[in-house]
């Protein structure tokens, strides 16, 4: 269970480190045959609010506060600040207790982001010409950066 959970964990925080944040429209974790577990979604809180390694075009850095979000190096509220910024949350997670496989996990995970890209543009917040890129990661990949650089 720990291995599955922390591959999991490690896929999520590798796409934040290696994937400007703001290139990012949603992360969709799908545990099959799992129920919500506490510290496994706080973890993912942490990596969703910046706590660990993420990047920002080609900037990587964390944050160490819950609230009014720093970038690494700024001085602490209320003195003076060169830039603060707030992260949106980038994380879903789908949790189908009896276990469903992982085709019809994949679907259900695609039309949650079906639904969730039509309401965006809806709202005028996406336009329909953006695409979307779908990446599906097994619980034990990894995305790296070759030799330090950035890969995409």
């Amino acid at each position: 269970e720990d291995v599955v959970l922390n591959g999991a964990l490690d896929s999520v925080e590798s796409l934040f480190q290696t994937t400007d944040r703001n290139r990012i429209f949603i992360v969709t974790v799908v545990m099959d045959g799992r129920g919500k577990v506490g510290t496994f979604e706080a973890k993912l809180q942490d990596i969703d609010a910046g706590r660990t390694k993420h990047r920002h075009g080609g900037m990587v850095h964390t944050h160490d506060h819950h609230h009014d979000w720093q970038m690494e190096g700024e001085s602490k509220k209320g003195e003076e600040q060169d830039e603060t910024h707030t992260h949106s949350e980038k994380i879903h997670t789908l949790y189908n207790e009896e276990e469903i496989g992982v085709a019809a996990s994949r679907n259900e995970a695609v039309h949650f982001i079906n639904v969730l890209s039509r309401k965006h543009e809806e709202a005028g917040l996406k336009s329909h010409d953006e695409d979307l890129i779908l990446l599906f990661l097994r619980c034990d990949a990894t995305l790296r950066e070759a030799d330090g650089s950035r890969t995409w």
